[in-house]
């Protein structure tokens, strides 16, 4: 400029850009659809649209996230960490969200690739954020087929329920089928013992859950008994004591 000064003003499409994420992560949908038919970003849309999409769906703002699938884009579209909207808004237990991309034809079953979060699903995350409604949603809609799937850490979503104290998530996760007499249950089991939470592990034990398991994969995963002893949790104790009884 003249007098030795820098403009800060932005250019007209890093201003449409910027405008357009904070319109999804607010949920202004009427803003979003209105940037959409301005779009001065003529190539490479997916990008933009993408994060647009996936601060929709975190937010749980469903009128604006299917505004956005309505420029095209892709409703399985992968974040930086191989995350889908499926999985974002599973994660924050927005259940009309995630009714909604299931009608777009979500993969429901999608599972993520990336090294830190390697098989993450949407099962999985309703179930450790214990949505409880969105579970039902999820298993209703073709998730069942993974109800015993394991991510990178050998976790099954009845495992991470359980050491979460999520029991309605649990209970919803055992009517669906989760194999409870394996070793997930005992790894189940040996979680919640471990933690306290008493009614997991008598609903776990009641279910048929197998103390007696060997965890190959950690041997550092203390056996349910002894983790709920070591805790100090002496009325899981007494629950096992009187389940033996029984």
């Amino acid at each position: 400029m003249a007098d030795g000064t820098e403009s800060t003003s932005m250019n007209p499409v890093s201003e449409w850009k910027e405008n357009l994420l904070t319109a999804a992560a607010e949920g202004d949908t009427e803003t979003v659809s209105k940037l959409i038919c301005e779009n001065p970003y003529k190539e490479n849309n997916e990008t933009i649209y993408t994060r647009a999409l996936h601060s929709a769906v975190r937010g749980g703002h469903t009128k604006t996230a299917e505004a956005l699938l309505g420029a095209d884009v892709n409703v399985d579209c992968e974040n930086k960490d191989t995350w889908t909207p499926i999985l974002v808004a599973s994660a924050g237990g927005h259940t009309e969200t995630i009714r909604m991309l299931i009608g777009h034809n979500a993969n429901i079953n999608y599972t993520t690739r990336y090294p830190c979060t390697l098989g993450t699903h949407a099962l999985s995350q309703a179930a450790a954020g214990n949505h409880v409604q969105t579970l039902q949603l999820l298993l209703q809609s073709g998730a069942k087929s993974h109800v015993n799937h394991v991510d990178s850490f050998h976790r099954t979503p009845l495992v991470i329920a359980a050491e979460e104290g999520h029991f309605d998530s649990v209970k919803v996760l055992l009517n669906a089928g989760a194999d409870v007499k394996g070793l997930s249950g005992t790894y189940a089991l040996s979680q919640a013992a471990g933690a306290g939470y008493g009614n997991i592990v008598q609903i776990l034990l009641e279910s048929g859950a197998d103390s007696d398991h060997e965890i190959p994969w950690d041997s550092s995963i203390t056996p349910p008994l002894i983790a709920a002893s070591a805790g100090g949790h002496s009325e899981i104790v007494q629950v096992w004591k009187t389940f033996q009884d029984i």
